[in-house]
Protein backbone atom coordinates (compact mmCIF):
# COMPACT_ATOMS: atom_id res chain seq x y z
CA UNK A 1 0.00 0.00 0.00
CA UNK A 2 1.26 3.25 -1.11
CA UNK A 3 -0.88 6.24 0.15
CA UNK A 4 -4.00 5.64 1.99
CA UNK A 5 -6.36 8.69 2.15
CA UNK A 6 -9.88 9.17 3.55
CA UNK A 7 -12.79 11.15 2.75
CA UNK A 8 -14.95 12.92 5.40
CA UNK A 9 -18.49 13.85 5.35
CA UNK A 10 -20.16 15.68 8.34
CA UNK A 11 -23.60 13.99 8.63
CA UNK A 12 -26.65 15.95 10.28
CA UNK A 13 -26.08 15.39 13.65
CA UNK A 14 -22.23 16.27 14.01
CA UNK A 15 -20.87 12.80 13.47
CA UNK A 16 -18.41 11.76 10.40
CA UNK A 17 -19.24 9.29 7.93
CA UNK A 18 -15.88 8.22 6.65
CA UNK A 19 -14.65 6.05 2.98
CA UNK A 20 -11.07 4.76 2.81
CA UNK A 21 -9.35 5.03 -0.67
CA UNK A 22 -6.03 2.76 -0.71
CA UNK A 23 -3.33 3.45 -3.49
CA UNK A 24 -1.32 0.30 -4.74
CA UNK A 25 1.34 -0.49 -6.64
CA UNK A 26 3.11 -4.03 -7.64
CA UNK A 27 6.04 -3.66 -7.73
CA UNK A 28 7.07 -7.13 -7.96
CA UNK A 29 7.75 -9.65 -10.86
CA UNK A 30 4.31 -11.33 -10.86
CA UNK A 31 0.58 -10.10 -11.50
CA UNK A 32 -1.18 -9.76 -8.41
CA UNK A 33 -4.74 -11.22 -8.37
CA UNK A 34 -6.65 -10.60 -5.12
CA UNK A 35 -5.62 -8.45 -2.22
CA UNK A 36 -7.01 -8.02 1.28
CA UNK A 37 -6.72 -4.30 2.55
CA UNK A 38 -7.94 -3.70 6.18
CA UNK A 39 -8.93 -0.42 8.20
CA UNK A 40 -8.34 -0.99 11.73
CA UNK A 41 -10.89 1.32 13.96
CA UNK A 42 -10.11 2.65 17.45
CA UNK A 43 -13.39 0.43 18.67
CA UNK A 44 -11.36 -2.30 17.70
CA UNK A 45 -13.32 -3.18 14.97
CA UNK A 46 -12.17 -3.87 11.64
CA UNK A 47 -12.82 -3.25 7.92
CA UNK A 48 -11.71 -5.65 5.31
CA UNK A 49 -12.07 -5.06 1.56
CA UNK A 50 -11.07 -7.98 -0.75
CA UNK A 51 -10.18 -6.97 -4.24
CA UNK A 52 -9.89 -9.58 -7.62
CA UNK A 53 -8.58 -9.04 -10.37
CA UNK A 54 -5.38 -8.07 -12.13
CA UNK A 55 -2.65 -5.55 -10.92
CA UNK A 56 0.48 -6.39 -13.07
CA UNK A 57 4.02 -5.83 -12.55
CA UNK A 58 4.97 -2.08 -12.24
CA UNK A 59 1.03 -1.13 -12.27
CA UNK A 60 -0.52 1.19 -9.96
CA UNK A 61 -4.29 1.04 -8.64
CA UNK A 62 -6.41 2.75 -6.52
CA UNK A 63 -9.22 0.93 -4.23
CA UNK A 64 -12.43 2.73 -2.79
CA UNK A 65 -13.39 0.47 0.41
CA UNK A 66 -16.79 -0.68 -0.19
CA UNK A 67 -17.81 -0.33 3.34
CA UNK A 68 -17.28 3.20 5.35
CA UNK A 69 -17.26 3.75 8.97
CA UNK A 70 -18.73 6.74 11.30
CA UNK A 71 -17.04 8.43 13.87
CA UNK A 72 -18.91 10.34 16.64
CA UNK A 73 -19.41 14.06 17.06
CA UNK A 74 -16.91 14.02 20.00
CA UNK A 75 -14.75 12.43 17.84
CA UNK A 76 -14.86 13.85 14.61
CA UNK A 77 -11.73 15.59 14.33
CA UNK A 78 -9.38 12.92 15.72
CA UNK A 79 -9.20 9.65 13.51
CA UNK A 80 -6.08 8.57 12.41
CA UNK A 81 -5.48 6.12 8.90
CA UNK A 82 -2.45 4.36 8.64
CA UNK A 83 -1.22 2.55 5.51
CA UNK A 84 0.44 -0.89 6.85
CA UNK A 85 1.71 -2.37 10.49
CA UNK A 86 4.90 -4.21 10.62
CA UNK A 87 7.37 -5.27 7.79
CA UNK A 88 5.72 -6.25 4.98
CA UNK A 89 2.33 -7.23 6.29
CA UNK A 90 0.69 -7.73 3.08
CA UNK A 91 3.42 -11.01 1.63
CA UNK A 92 0.89 -13.92 3.21
CA UNK A 93 -2.54 -11.93 1.73
CA UNK A 94 -1.81 -10.84 -1.75
CA UNK A 95 -2.46 -13.67 -4.67
CA UNK A 96 -0.05 -13.43 -7.66
CA UNK A 97 -0.73 -15.19 -10.68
Amino acid sequence: MDVVESVAHTQTDGSVLVSVTARMSNVGTRAITHIQAYATLGTGGVIAEDWNGILPSGQIMEDTFHAQFVVAASNAGSYVLCGSRGREPWRNRIAHR
